[in-house]
This record gives C-alpha cells, sequence and structure tokens, in this order.
C-alpha cells in the first residue's frame, strides 16, 4: 500500500497512525511518499498513490475529496518577542513583523501569503525555507515570526518557540484525503481510510 502526504503534513500526522495501523495489521508494508501537493495529486491520479494527504482547494475531477479536519496556524515567535507579553495579537500587529516562510513551492507558504494579504497584511519576509523544522529554527533563533500549523507545534517538544493564536479572524487550513475514483482500493486500503478517518476525528 502507498501513501502519499504533502511535507507539512506528513511527519506530524502519519507516525502515530501508522503506530497503530501496524498493530493492527502486523504483516502488511506500507510506503509513505512525502512530497509537494502537485506530485501527490499526480501519484493519485497515475495509480501510484492508494491514498493521499494534502491541504485544500484540490481541482480534480477524477479523485474523490474528503476533508478530515480544518487545522489553525499559529503565530510562532522568539522567546522573549515583546508579542508574548500582549493579551491579544492580530493580523495587523504582525505587519511590520520580519517572516520566516517555507518556500513558495509548498502550497502552506502560498496560504500564509494570501491569507495575509486578505487580511491587510503585508509580510516582509526575510527568508524562505523548504523545510518546517527549519522555518522553527530560525523563529526560534531571533531571526523573525512565522505562521506555523498547530500540528507542528505541539510536537515541538522542546518548545523553542512561543505558540500564540491571533485574536479574531484566524488563519487555517484544511486537511483532507484524496484517492482516485474509479481505481480500485483493496481491502487494506479501505482499512487505512477508516483508520485515518477515526484518527483525525478528535481534530474536527
Amino acid at each position: 500500500m502507498s501513501i502519499g502526504a504533502i511535507p507539512t503534513v506528513a511527519p506530524y500526522l502519519l507516525p502515530p497512525l501508522l503506530r497503530q495501523f501496524a498493530k493492527r495489521f502486523p504483516y502488511s508494508e506500507v510506503a509513505v511518499h512525502e512530497d509537494l501537493t502537485e506530485h501527490t495529486v499526480k501519484g493519485c491520479l497515475e495509480g501510484d498513490l492508494d491514498v493521499g494527504v494534502v491541504a485544500l482547494p484540490i481541482g480534480a475531477d477524477l479523485l474523490h475529496v474528503e476533508p478530515l479536519f480544518r487545522e489553525e496556524l499559529m503565530l510562532a515567535m522568539p522567546p522573549g518577542h515583546h508579542f508574548t507579553r500582549k493579551r491579544r495579537i492580530t493580523m495587523e500587529d504582525v505587519g511590520a513583523e520580519p517572516f520566516i516562510l517555507l518556500d513558495e513551492i509548498h502550497c502552506l507558504g502560498e496560504q500564509i501569503i494570501s491569507f495575509c494579504t486578505q487580511n491587510d497584511c503585508h509580510p516582509l519576509v526575510q527568508c524562505r525555507s523548504a523545510q518546517l523544522l527549519t522555518v522553527q529554527e530560525l523563529v526560534a533563533l531571533g531571526q523573525g515570526v512565522s505562521l506555523i500549523p498547530a500540528m507542528a507545534c505541539d510536537v515541538d517538544r522542546g518548545k523553542r518557540c512561543k505558540y500564540r493564536s491571533f485574536a479574531g479572524n484566524k488563519p487555517t487550513r484544511t486537511l483532507a484525503m484524496i484517492w482516485h475514483k474509479l481505481r480500485y482500493r483493496g481491502p487494506l486500503v479501505l482499512q487505512f481510510v477508516e483508520a485515518l478517518r477515526c484518527h483525525c476525528q478528535p481534530r474536527r
């Protein structure tokens, strides 16, 4: 069975799910392909992937798209940042802050810029990185602030960054699983799909 997931989801959502799945099906073999949205969609369309986990929107008529849950994007800032002392933080507040963002090839980087623009916030991009972990590390070192998916905040064991929710209109993304509408899905794939639904249920 081949599962695809975008890099801003795979390391945070899949490991505990795969551990539970392996206990239930100890002789199953699961291959995880961590790649960009474009390649994950292509893999599902061409039959190389049985299931993909991506962020909406997705436009492909031949794909079944099932939303899983909506995830908040948190403001990440270095320890000691003056925002940590504010009771309310708005998008307007962060407009003058240097931003550390993912490369534009990642859908999350584009979504963050889009959300900021819609809320009259035009971030000063200090640096871009291909890895979310690098973004968090740069924020922790005081190079700027960023918007980080709640899942990535939860696994920041060292809490090197400080994370806060925005007041008012909160930035979010919606995660979904996708598969080809017309391709056969075997019993193991169906079991995985159901396990993924159950795993995501508490986040809805």
